[in-house]
């Protein structure tokens, strides 16, 4: 009889946990540089995509995803994540910016505060950019382009 009793708070909190809010926002911004131009990004989580083409711009397309089982946290977080271009005679810089989340682990995703976010980058850049990618949580590829490469992720591949 005791299992019975155990099993049901375990599905409710199964179902709880799997019920919430995921919500998309996109950028898409592109920006008209020079020969040998910089493109730096900096970004926390998500999977950084880098291809050439034969125009004199970047694209950048970014999709920010926010989940979270309390669609108000969800709506404040997705609000809150920025993505900060910044263009220069150099080239292009973009910040990824997250906001500070409550760190109360365990606690925050019992009571559904808890909030999951990232941002993945899918970069087009003329084939002699020279590229500075910093990510920390999340895979970084590079195709076909030609100028200088210093590429640093922390939990992802390259």
């Amino acid at each position: 009889m005791k299992r019975h009793r155990l099993t049901l708070p375990a599905l409710l909190l199964i179902a709880t946990a799997a019920a919430g809010s995921t919500l998309e926002a996109t950028f898409d911004r592109t920006f008209d540089v020079r020969p040998g131009s910089l493109f730096a990004l900096s970004n926390t989580n998500g999977r950084i995509t880098i291809r050439a083409w034969d125009q004199p711009r970047i694209r950048v397309h970014a999709v920010k995803r926010v989940e979270s089982r309390d669609p108000d946290a969800a709506k404040k977080a997705l609000a809150e994540l920025r993505i900060e271009p910044t263009v220069s005679a150099d080239g292009v810089k973009i910040n990824t910016i997250y906001p500070r989340k409550n760190d109360g682990g365990f606690f925050d995703w019992l009571a559904g505060s808890n909030v999951s976010m990232n941002v993945q980058y899918e970069v087009t850049v003329p084939r002699s950019t020279n590229l500075t990618l910093d990510n920390t949580n999340g895979s970084i590829e590079v195709s076909d382009v030609y100028g200088s490469h210093r590429v640093e992720t922390t939990n992802g591949h390259i």
